[in-house]
């Protein structure tokens, strides 16, 4: 009798360790037909299930398919990935997932501090409100509009910077595997 196999996540474990479906069906001792019915159509009798969970490192119940749990305790949905047919490509991508990652974080950094900033602005311009009505340029201003305008300028910059945080976990969750040429033609 057949069971149910998370295809997703045999393929996902077998590119995590960066071997082919023959790779997997010789270390499981399983024909290499089997890994492909497994990968195409998640089937599998329970010998076969334990010997490619074996193979993966992983115990058989946690490649089975579960019914989803409507109020699951994890809260981490599940990373992409992208797989890279080439060295040159794979290579590629992690240093570009690398620099976008850098490059976001310094965005962040950058935002945070001009929120912080922006936000004291605004309170030592409420302090400094009778020196500053004496400037023609900002005489129409009161102090009250000034520190509003700097907490909400402060709130825009704080939410731009979760959007950016958003960006820089999805990207950093974002798997990057090698698949052989050879295993990419018979996918």
């Amino acid at each position: 009798m057949d069971m149910s196999i998370n295809r997703d996540l045999v393929r996902q474990l077998r590119l995590h360790k960066s071997w082919s479906q023959e790779k997997l069906a010789e270390e499981a001792g399983v024909s290499l037909r089997t890994v492909q019915r497994v990968e195409t159509d998640g089937a599998a009798s329970h010998q076969s299930c334990r010997a490619i969970a074996q193979a993966l490192g992983v115990q058989p119940a946690d490649i089975k398919v579960t019914a989803a749990v409507p109020n699951s305790s994890s809260s981490e949905r599940p990373a992409k990935s992208v797989v890279a047919t080439s060295p040159s490509m794979f290579w590629f991508l992690r240093i570009t997932q690398l620099f976008v990652i850098s490059l976001l974080w310094l965005l962040m950094a950058v935002l945070g501090v001009s929120a912080f900033l922006v936000a004291i602005g605004g309170i030592f311009f409420w302090e400094r409100a009778g020196e500053i009505a004496s400037d023609p340029l900002l005489e129409d201003l009161s102090a009250a509009q000034g520190v509003g305008g700097g907490i909400l300028t402060a709130l825009v910059l704080v939410l731009v910077l979760f959007g950016f945080r958003m960006m820089y976990r999805g990207v950093k969750r974002m798997e990057i595997s090698r698949q052989e040429a050879s295993e990419a033609a018979s996918n």
